[in-house]
């Protein structure tokens, strides 16, 4: 009940987060008759070109054009002058981008991974400059000054975006240039102010350090008989080291049985935020999970709980989010994510677990699991 309660007041918590107002947002200040004129004028410049790569290419840069790029006249101008009118000229200008956005983002991404390693790996004793460090996004205003200076607008006037269901559609007929020239499109498809990706990234950054310190000390849980089933020095991530764990004893018999019931009980504690802040990567208290009681040394301690840590770091995620979402046409982090990162269709991905978990073969592995155990799954 307690589970079913925190989720349900997370869920409505987001849910009236976002019905609120929202701030105001940027948005692309061409009209409909500055972009139908910019397409016809480029039309009777470039007759031999296809009209929808024309036509996409000035909407798609149209729609990331805001006030502080100029006027709607100097929009028209600025395609007039940069639209590659033939396909060598495309050709010659993908492969200039290409080269330049490879030496580009590859070192940032170097970066990013030299700031993240004193909280990523060991290296002794995390530092508050650490932390900050590995929030932070030596990128962030990288898109924002590809736009400023226009290079932006270049990739998208001329590589524009296609949408996930347009590239299962038309990448069936495309060919390897075609399809590199969509994903060149796939870069400017949204323009996200450089504060809210920063915020992103600390808040990230935030919560991977939290999970990264989730030691549970299993060698200090005992039963209610005061017995420990782990070894003393055995020490478990939450959650992928607990998980592995309970994977771990299906081989186990009764013994192992037992285990898995002593780290159920310790992620239910997870959870449900009961879990006593004192045991959080801490070996100095032994810890009973079946009735949540801690002492030290063989003297009771009064255990205080964690709280709601946990479901404040999501709702840090949620929030910083939630923020882009006026800021790109796959307006959720559910498309963002779908759409954008894994490219597949949501409702492909449902129907795909639903027919892997409902298969005979699935039912026979468990058939096959239940059987060596000697006890129903």
């Amino acid at each position: 009940m307690k589970i079913k309660l925190l989720y349900f007041t997370v869920f409505v918590m987001m849910i009236s987060c976002s019905t609120q107002q929202e701030k105001d947002v940027q948005r692309s200040v061409v009209s409909e008759a500055v972009l139908n004129e910019t397409i016809e004028a480029l039309k009777t410049l470039y007759p031999n070109l296809p009209p929808e790569r024309i036509a996409r290419g000035v909407r798609h840069a149209g729609s990331l054009w805001w006030a502080n790029d100029g006027s709607e006249g100097d929009f028209k101008a600025f395609c007039l002058d940069n639209f590659a009118g033939n396909d060598d000229l495309r050709g010659m200008l993908f492969d200039r981008l290409d080269k330049h956005f490879e030496a580009i983002f590859g070192h940032f991404n170097w970066m990013r991974l030299r700031l993240q390693e004193p909280v990523h790996l060991t290296h002794g004793e995390i530092l508050p400059v650490d932390q900050l460090f590995s929030g932070f996004n030596p990128s962030a205003h990288l898109i924002n000054d590809l736009y400023n200076n226009k290079i932006a607008f270049i990739v998208a006037l001329n590589f524009p975006f296609y949408s996930l269901h347009e590239k299962i559609e038309l990448g069936k007929n495309w060919s390897r240039r075609e399809w590199a020239y969509a994903r060149m499109g796939d870069r400017f498809t949204a323009r996200i102010p450089a504060e809210l990706m920063q915020n992103y990234a600390r808040v990230i950054a935030e919560t991977g350090t939290y999970i990264s310190q989730y030691n549970i000390h299993v060698g200090k849980l005992i039963d209610n008989e005061g017995k420990r089933l782990f070894p003393e020095n055995m020490v478990l991530l939450s959650h992928w080291n607990l998980r592995d764990e309970i994977k771990a004893n299906y081989s186990q018999g009764a013994e192992g049985l037992e285990k898995q019931r002593m780290i159920y009980r310790v992620m239910r504690h997870i959870i449900e935020q009961t879990i006593p802040q004192q045991v959080i990567d801490n070996p100095a208290f032994d810890w009973s999970p079946f009735d949540n009681t801690i002492s030290q040394n063989g003297a009771p301690v009064t255990a205080v709980p964690e709280d709601a840590i946990r479901y404040q770091k999501i709702l840090n995620n949620f929030h910083a989010l939630r923020a882009m979402d006026d800021y790109t046409p796959l307006n959720t982090f559910i498309r963002r994510n779908f759409e954008g990162g894994m490219e597949i269709p949501q409702q492909e991905m449902e129907e795909l677990f639903t027919k892997f978990v409902s298969s005979d073969l699935m039912k026979g592995i468990g058939e096959l699991i239940s059987q060596r155990l000697g006890r129903n799954l």
